[in-house]
């Protein structure tokens, strides 16, 4: 069941933010909090191991498509979350040589808390890191 969903426009061409968001160890240099991200593997079914707030996730990398621009990965257990068999999907789209419409949504299975609450953390999580992905899009440039 999708419970998160979050749609943003980038002034950036699909292919910058593409190079961030398919590098699936890379994420320390844009996912808001992530302290450090290592990663064991290579392509679909790398795992990577993201410290955040001081505790560590397990994340495998379930999908990859380059031409779409698309990417899927599955939180592993232990969970973090108050949410079971977690995935989540990022889609990019071009809307012009200089703009992308990024998607960034989840599902789960089940809940241990309510799922309102739990879409409302991700929600404001998803957001603080496409800022970030921005920004240092914009840097590089």
């Amino acid at each position: 069941m999708e419970y998160v969903r979050v749609e943003e426009k980038l002034p950036h061409a699909i292919g910058d933010v593409w190079a961030i968001v398919a590098a699936f160890g890379g994420i320390a240099l844009w996912i808001d909090g992530v302290e450090s991200c290592s990663i064991e593997g290579n392509g679909v079914g790398a795992i990577r191991a993201v410290v955040r707030g001081g505790s560590l996730t397990r994340e495998r990398l379930e999908m990859m498509d380059a031409e779409a621009h698309m990417l899927s990965y599955a939180l592993l257990p232990p969970y973090r979350l108050p949410a079971r068999d977690v995935r989540a999907t990022i889609s990019l789209e071009e809307i012009s040589p200089r703009s992308t419409r990024m998607l960034w949504y989840s599902e789960a299975s089940a809940f241990e808390a309510p799922m309102d609450e739990i879409a409302t953390y991700i929600q404001q999580f998803y957001r603080a890191s496409i800022r970030n992905l921005d920004r240092l899009i914009a840097s590089s440039a």
